[in-house]
């Protein structure tokens, strides 16, 4: 099944639900998936992918946070937007990083097991794969560029501590796309090859150079609503 990707379907999946309005591709409507697709990389594995191409959005993978300690206690309780923004990071990104884990998992699995043995193993089978995910991040970036919103949405994120100094930068992270941050996003995108430094985080097993990427998009799954 092979369909040429345009900016409808990057809207589709960056489309979230309640939050923005659905994209009409075909016949259907289409949104952002990940609310219900828990296993995000299952359904190119069902229908028979032997390679995997995810573009991430979260330096979570990053090896900079490994063993990483919080040196400073928090100075208030979380804000509306730093639970909103947990919320949305449990839907949209840990879900993924959770099925690349897995999947890591399987092919060092496999890895260890003798090849004429693999036919005893069913439907598992090694699936190569290869993460690009940003080197900085883009809860940051969204929390710089507040002040660039208009009036009234600049006091509701503020309002509501969807600010860097408010714990909320995330929750900015997926709903601020005015020109300042997507013109960060954009230049951020021309600096993550794969195989130059942290930009870039294969799985560590099994893993293949695909052609650089000309954007990056919002989102990896989209859902048929």
């Amino acid at each position: 099944m092979r369909t040429r990707l345009t900016v409808d379907h990057l809207m589709a999946s960056a489309a979230i639900p309640t939050l923005f309005s659905t994209v009409k591709i075909g016949n259907d409507y289409f949104g952002d998936g990940a609310v219900r697709q828990l296993a995000p990389i299952s359904p190119a594995l069902h229908l028979g992918a032997n390679r995997v191409f995810v573009v991430g959005v979260s330096d979570n993978r990053s090896p900079v946070h490994w063993g990483k300690k919080r040196t400073k206690p928090p100075r208030h309780s979380p804000s509306i937007a730093q639970i909103a923004g947990q919320l949305f990071n449990a839907a949209f990104i840990d879900s993924l990083e959770g099925d690349l884990e897995h999947l890591d998992r399987v092919n060092l699995l496999l890895d260890s097991v003798d090849a004429k043995n693999l036919e005893d193993l069913g439907p598992l089978r090694p699936v190569e794969s290869a993460v690009i995910e940003p080197s900085q991040s883009l809860d940051r970036l969204a929390g710089r560029k507040v002040r660039y919103l208009p009036p009234a949405l600049r006091w509701l994120f503020r309002s509501t501590g969807a600010t860097t100094s408010g714990g909320g930068a995330s929750a900015a992270s997926y709903l601020l796309f005015e020109k300042p941050l997507s013109a960060s996003w954009s230049n951020l995108a021309t600096r993550m090859p794969c195989g130059s430094g942290t930009s870039c985080a294969p799985s560590c097993s099994r893993t293949w150079n695909p052609p650089r990427p000309s954007a990056r998009a919002c989102s990896a799954s989209e859902s048929n609503l």
